[in-house]
């Protein structure tokens, strides 16, 4: 009796896993060919296509924090990949890159967001992003300013004007799961449901490593 009920509790405990009944070209669209991953051979690549100018990522992005706090684990690694479709969101491309080689992209992404659509400020050149930074988040202008200009950070955003062809993405937000799969709000329909595809795909992932 003991064995059986401590049975029936481990079951019951067992974490609830979504039914992958995804359907491609439905659901999400498969990558044709596959795209190499940035990240460890034991780790799971999720990918998202951003453009800090874009409103609809600045709604995602009260999703995707959820989604992290209660889907991600150590095995998932989410890489922010800005797209540059033009000179202009070239801008927030090197924006990005400055903010990550200063080491400050955990606590000043969101801040790019916040200040570009819930505060409407003008960012969107080169000395109104280093003044705002200066301004009011207290980073030496000059290091921001070498740090955009450099070699480093020009190569990453001349490649964010040519990832999203290799992806087949031509609009943001996009996520990508392991360089399979393409997934969106326009394919899911709402941001929650594109956060139950996301869950699904890397749980077929996980699944297909067991």
């Amino acid at each position: 009796m003991r064995f059986l009920l401590t049975f029936l509790l481990c079951f019951v405990l067992l974490p609830v896993q979504a039914a992958d009944n995804l359907k491609a070209g439905t659901d999400y669209l498969e990558l044709q060919p596959p795209q190499p991953v940035r990240v460890p051979a034991d780790k799971i690549e999720v990918v998202e296509f951003f453009n800090y100018s874009c409103p609809h990522c600045y709604r995602l992005q009260g999703h995707l924090a959820k989604w992290r706090a209660k889907h991600m684990r150590d095995d998932v690694v989410l890489v922010q990949q800005p797209l540059a479709f033009t000179r202009y969101n070239g801008h927030y491309a090197r924006a990005h890159y400055t903010l990550q080689g200063l080491e400050l992209i955990e606590t000043l992404s969101s801040q790019i967001y916040n200040a570009i659509h819930a505060e409407r400020k003008l960012i969107n050149s080169k000395g109104r992003f280093l003044d705002w930074l200066a301004e009011e988040h207290d980073v030496d202008r000059e290091r921001a300013e070498k740090m955009y200009d450099s070699f480093t950070v020009r190569s990453r955003a001349t490649r964010a004007e040519t990832i999203a062809g290799d992806y087949g993405v031509n609009s943001t937000p996009q996520l990508s799961v392991n360089g399979k799969y393409v997934i969106n709000p326009g394919l899911s329909g709402s941001y929650e449901k594109l956060m139950d595809t996301l869950t699904t795909l890397v749980e077929r992932e996980r699944q297909a490593r067991q």
